[in-house]
């Protein structure tokens, strides 16, 4: 039997289980790395590319992430799902990694924002997936980070304060700018924003 092209049967004459498999990782067996690597590495890779400002950048931050996973995997208590739990581990990593220059930003406070409506996009307004990371990895990493946070990993505006050490309202700030600051290069670079 094969599970993501790794030979189950290595870790037990019994078919072996996705849990069979994490211990297995857990304990260094490298068939088993492999397949976690294999399996999930893909979508952790995507998280290290949106916070990070460069290709290698992101290659850094997935080596050192993967890496911290693995030596986390024995906490894994399967409250959740491997895939999910390993996201989270990945996210955190990088954003304390990203965290650590934060004291040589400026975090701007605003009173109050205005927003106005955004316009409904229309099917020629389409960017591609790696034309839109190339953008992001351009915008500063206050801006990133926070639009990361608040976009993609769907923290409110107190959770990011809270994980950032700023205020809500810088937070809103570096939203707004973020967005403001990717609109721009969008319409520098040709897409309808």
């Amino acid at each position: 039997m094969y599970i993501s092209g790794v030979k189950a049967t290595v870790f037990s004459r019994k078919t072996a289980t996705e849990k069979d498999l994490i211990q297995a990782a857990g304990r260094g067996d490298s068939e088993a790395i492999t397949w976690l690597y294999r399996e999930f590495g893909p979508v952790l890779f995507s998280v290290c590319r949106r916070y990070s400002d460069s290709q290698e950048s992101a290659e850094d931050l997935f080596q050192e992430g993967f890496l911290k996973i693995l030596d986390k995997l024995g906490s894994f208590r399967g409250e959740s799902g491997i895939k999910t739990w390993m996201y989270r581990v990945m996210c955190n990593y990088c954003i304390n990694e990203l965290r650590r220059p934060l004291n040589k930003i400026k975090w701007a406070d605003v009173d109050e924002l205005e927003y106005q409506a955004e316009a409904v996009a229309e099917p020629d307004d389409l960017i591609s997936v790696d034309a839109l990371m190339a953008l992001i990895q351009l915008l500063p990493t206050g801006y990133r980070l926070v639009l990361n946070m608040y976009a993609i990993e769907e923290k409110s505006h107190a959770e990011i304060a809270e994980l950032l050490g700023i205020s809500e309202v810088s937070s809103r700030t570096q939203l707004f700018k973020a967005r403001r600051m990717l609109k721009k290069l969008m319409e520098e670079k040709g897409y309808a924003a």
